[in-house]
């Protein structure tokens, strides 16, 4: 009878398995095992299923002859019908005999057998009874021993090992037991992993004195595991290397080898610490600084967070920082390591109770796999959040909008701030010292001198500060980060909504700011959200969250009598205005202390300078779950500050940008003047034509009459009606806010598909779409030229450009040169924002040659900033007449495609070789001294030509060409190539028809004789205004 298995297992070559079948030492024809006290093997349930492929070694093939009962460590033994093939004669097909009472082969199995030359393999499939297994190996007949070890334990050391690069320590382990005094007898070590009943890992047959070579190594399958495993062993004794074993010794205890935790569970409330504690329950090697010496260097390894990547937003997360985790050092291996745990309130009101922790090593240079990258299971931490008892920052929330009216945290606080300047609307200081404040810049606006509307922000964090400043004193205005060192600002805008804006702290606390345009203002709607750490803690404007007072800066005295007093107490110093400062004051501020550890630590970092040993803490800010909320990117940030730093140029041009003020259907407010009763009848019924609006008014905490309120307050003050959509919508950011963090309103109730969050996103659009659009699900879908998130956009008007790389006057030195950044307004976030960017070369004779237009599509960061990637479509020209010496761009930007901007010019220059001068006002381009320029590459003076030795950039004969060495041997000169090429005329046709003095003309003439110098000359491009800057220094 045949089982016709097939294959489960795919292997290209049989020859490659490693794996081995286990209990070989017992499959021996010679052994026979008591039924009465061991147990006998099955192979049924030890092959997989479908079969699979298994080494043997040479001298233990499967036997091929009939087997006797109770032989081969079972009831039935399997012999193979055929002889062991050859090497060379590939796979071979046989059976398996399974012997009976009648016949010596009753049953087979199909079986396949390859003579590996070194080895054997076998392809053996399951049997289907039991107990059935297959007997390799006929063993030498004799005595066999009945004695055993006592229980052995698993002990550990490091070895030294020379290699082919040095010496260098190893781990290995040892089955560590008392020898019989029995000279004769022969030791075998089984090692298990995990409570496996089969070994992963079997030492040679040896004697007691050399028990050293049956460790667990690298070489017999150290390599083969990853640390934060249960390590045991047994062992077996022999008479004789290929005869029958005697029985097992008893296992030994599980050893855990790894990173192992103190405790597995922990207890910490909110925005408090505990410490966890682990240990390394075996060493690490290290190298030897030398192959003689007796010690090894002391080295380190790295124990750090193993997170999932932020981009995969698990929702609230105990993270660390980034490069958190503990050093370890060789010497002290195995001390009790402490890593410190913060938990930081979410923004959530239903936290999560439940975190894990899970940690990995990392040793540099490390010596064995077992420990280097990987990851270990050894720590797994629960850490259940206890619930704090304060709930008063819940519902809570500041607003300063339109006048602006202002509503501090506590709810029955609100007053007006009729003033102009800035002051501070939010300001925390921590335990550490570290500020986060909010600045808030007032101005009059609405044509009156007495009203007054908000229309700057400047948020700092420690040394991190986002500022939007579209104030009329500010050309142009300002939107991003003057300094982003940290990171610890968050800034984030819906998709598709360009006016609005999340800065979020790493508190928890955030603000929102809402963009207006109404006839000649530019206003900013703000709300301040709290978070558990403001109850009790928070000043300015917004004042104490808890207290119910208006609190006087500096004496904390309650003016809710006087909020005029109160609001001017907070009116900000000149000194301390962010929308004052320079680049460099803002650059002193002092970076986060200790707050640091507010950041998530990234798991793909594998390179570690420092090590940062201190806390853990939660991811404050779930709102990036959203698939709809972009992050606001702070690279542009950077790209500036790269380009500050660098400064390589002598004359920065400053743009002297003139903004046109953006054209708005409704130029002109309609006057309505209205009575206290009418303006609130009228707002009233104002707010319940939103549908939205009389949705939110059913959200707790969120209340409809501030709304209101606030409407009627605009009317009575402008007598207009044109404000009243400002106070919906804070309305509406207050219900958002409420939406995104009650889990119960995200839940839907029994017999309905949606909750009540989702009932109200579905009917809820930016602005009612500005009635030039209809709301669909919670997206405006604009008419025809219209667009923006709320449907405000005329795509006929094109965007206003204030200018490209407006912070190095339109430079971009082009070693950092990587993209134009454009600053303007308003970007559209559309795939139809797009740069039309033309291509121009400059020569040293100032003439310029367009090299085409291309059209390339924008990304898209604010309303206010984008960049235009450079197209790089231009081949290298490799002509001996390419006088090229500066590249250039102008750049226009258009929201549909369709209607472009004014153009703006960018240059690209390299600051190597050369610079930039202001002579009488203009930019003009030179040559640095001790250099050559050649066909678009800076040459030094006295540099040969690559591979032609007579040819020299010789800055004293020729800037722009090689020099030919007309007296060295072989070298002769060129038709192209004169003996000496003068530029002192270059003057003429740089200066153009510009009327200069005779004294500067004297002074050119000097200059002439050190630099070549050449004009931005564009006849069809008038080129913006410039004023002098002072003189920067650069280094070569």
């Amino acid at each position: 009878m045949s089982n016709g298995s097939g294959s489960t297992q795919q292997i290209k070559d049989p020859c490659e398995t490693k794996k081995s079948i286990h209990e070989s030492d017992i499959r021996l024809a010679v052994y026979k095992y008591d039924p009465n006290i061991e147990k006998p093997l099955c192979d049924k349930y030890g092959i997989a299923r479908g079969g699979e492929w298994f080494r043997i070694e040479k001298g233990r093939e499967m036997v091929t002859n009939e087997t006797e009962m109770f032989t081969c460590g079972t009831d039935t033994g399997l012999w193979m019908k055929g002889d062991v093939p050859k090497f060379g004669d590939g796979e071979v097909a046989r059976k398996a005999c399974v012997p009976g009472n009648v016949d010596a082969c009753e049953k087979t199995y199909n079986i396949k057998v390859k003579n590996c030359k070194s080895h054997f393999v076998y392809f053996l499939v399951p049997p289907t009874n039991c107990p059935e297994a297959y007997c390799f190996g006929y063993g030498v007949p004799g005595t066999i021993t009945k004695e055993k070890t006592e229980k052995p334990r698993v002990e550990h050391d490091l070895q030294k090992i020379i290699g082919r690069r040095g010496a260098y320590q190893e781990l290995r382990f040892k089955c560590s037991f008392t020898p019989k005094r029995n000279s004769v007898l022969l030791y075998k070590i089984f090692w298990y992993i995990n409570n496996s009943t089969n070994p992963f890992s079997t030492s040679k047959i040896v004697r007691k004195e050399d028990l050293n070579l049956a460790y667990l190594t690298v070489e017999n399958g150290l390599n083969t595991i990853t640390l934060g495993i249960q390590l045991a062993c047994r062992v077996r004794l022999y008479l004789n290397p290929n005869g029958a074993p005697g029985p097992f010794s008893p296992m030994s205890d599980y050893f855990f080898a790894g990173l192992q935790a103190e405790q597995t569970s922990y207890y910490v409330s909110h925005d408090n610490t505990t410490d966890i504690k682990f240990r390394l329950t075996v060493p690490f090697g290290c190298p030897f600084i030398k192959t003689q010496d007796l010690n090894p260097s002391n080295c380190t390894m790295e124990i750090i967070m193993d997170v999932p990547p932020v981009s995969k937003c698990t929702g609230q997360a105990i993270a660390g920082l980034l490069k958190c985790g503990k050093t370890v050092y060789s010497y002290n291996w195995n001390s009790s390591q402490t890593l410190t745990v913060r938990h930081h309130g979410s923004t959530d009101y239903n936290l999560i109770k439940d975190f894990q922790i899970h940690l990995k090593a990392q040793q540099p240079g490390g010596s064995g796999k077992y420990w280097q990258n990987t990851r270990l299971t050894g720590l797994h931490v629960n850490i259940h959040v206890l619930d704090s008892p304060n709930q008063q920052w819940k519902g809570s929330a500041c607003y300063a909008v339109s006048d602006p009216h202002m509503k501090a945290f506590d709810r029955s606080m609100t007053f007006e701030n009729q003033n102009s300047g800035t002051f501070t609307l939010y300001q925390y200081k921590d335990d550490y010292g570290n500020t986060m404040e909010i600045q808030s810049k007032v101005t009059s606006c609405n044509g009156s001198p007495d009203i007054y509307c908000t229309c700057g922000i400047a948020i700092r964090s420690a040394a991190d500060v986002f500022m939007i400043d579209r104030c009329p004193d500010r050309k142009p205005w300002y939107f991003g980060f003057p300094s982003c060192v940290e990171n610890t600002l968050k800034v984030t805008k819906r998709k598709g909504n360009e006016w609005t804006y999340w800065i979020h702290f790493v508190t928890g606390t955030y603000v929102e700011a809402r963009l207006q345009h109404r006839f000649n203002a530019y206003t900013i709607e703000l709300h301040v959200f709290p978070s558990r750490k403001d109850v009790n803690r928070s000043e300015g404007l917004c004042s104490r969250l808890g207290s119910n007072t208006l609190r006087e800066k500096g004496t904390g005295k309650n003016l809710e009598g006087d909020p005029k007093a109160f609001a001017l107490s907070w009116s900000v110093e000149k000194a301390n205005d962010l929308f004052l400062m320079n680049y460099q004051q803002i650059r002193n501020f002092d970076p986060m202390k200790q707050h640091k550890k507010l950041c998530i630590c990234d798991p793909n970092i594998t390179k570690v300078n420092e090590l940062i040993e201190e806390s853990l803490c939660t991811n404050v800010d779930t709102i990036n779950c959203e698939p709809s909320i972009k992050s606001v990117q702070q690279d542009i940030c950077f790209e500036k500050h790269q380009r500050r730093r660098r400064s390589p140029f002598s004359h920065i041009p400053m743009n002297i940008v003139h903004i046109n003020e953006r054209k708005q259907k409704r130029s002109v407010p309609k006057f309505t003047p209205m009575t206290k009763e009418e303006a609130f009848k009228w707002c009233t019924d104002y707010m319940n034509q939103s549908m939205a609006f009389k949705a939110c008014t059913k959200v707790p905490s969120v209340d409809p009459n501030d709304a209101i309120r606030t409407c009627a307050l605009d009317i009575m003050l402008t007598n207009t009606t044109d404000w009243a959509s400002a106070s919906r919508e804070g309305l509406k950011s207050a219900c958002f806010k409420e939406l995104r963090q009650n889990q119960t309103l995200q839940t839907a109730e029994r017999g309905k598909s949606q909750s009540i969050a989702e009932q109200i996103k579905t009917i809820s659009c930016p602005n009612e779409c500005s009635g030039n659009g209809v709301c669909n699900n919670g997206n405006c879908i604009c008419r025809n030229n219209y667009g923006a998130g709320d449907c405000s956009i005329n795509f006929n008007d094109p965007p206003h450009v204030f200018g490209a790389n407006l912070d190095t006057g339109g430079l971009c030195d082009k070693p950092v040169c990587k993209i134009a950044s454009l600053e303007g307004d308003p970007f559209l976030d559309r795939p139809e924002l797009t740069c039309r960017m033309e291509e121009f070369e400059i020569n040293y004779k100032g003439e310029n040659k367009s090299l085409g237009v291309h059209i390339v599509p924008a990304v898209h960061n604010t309303v206010a900033d984008i960049r235009c990637p450079f197209p790089h479509l231009r081949q290298k020209r490799s002509s001996p007449t390419n006088n090229e010496f500066v590249v250039a761009y102008k750049i226009a930007v258009s929201n549909d495609g369709k209607s472009f901007s004014d153009n703006h010019l960018l240059y690209i220059l390299d600051s190597t070789c050369q610079d930039t001068l202001n002579v009488s006002g203009q930019l003009r381009f030179t040559l640095r001294a001790g250099y050559c320029f050649i066909r678009g590459r800076c040459v030094r003076d006295s540099v040969f030509s690559g591979r032609d030795n007579c040819k020299i950039c010789d800055a004293n004969v020729d800037q722009f060409g090689w020099t030919t060495l007309k007296s060295k041997p072989g070298c002769t000169i060129t038709s192209d190539q004169p003996q000496k090429t003068s530029y002192s005329w270059i003057a003429g046709v740089v200066i153009g028809c510009i009327a200069l003095l005779t004294t500067i003309i004297i002074a050119l003439a000097c200059w002439m004789k050190k630099y070549r110098y050449v004009k931005d000359s564009f006849p069809e491009l008038k080129p913006p205004k410039y004023q002098e800057s002072q003189k920067m220094s650069y280094k070569h």
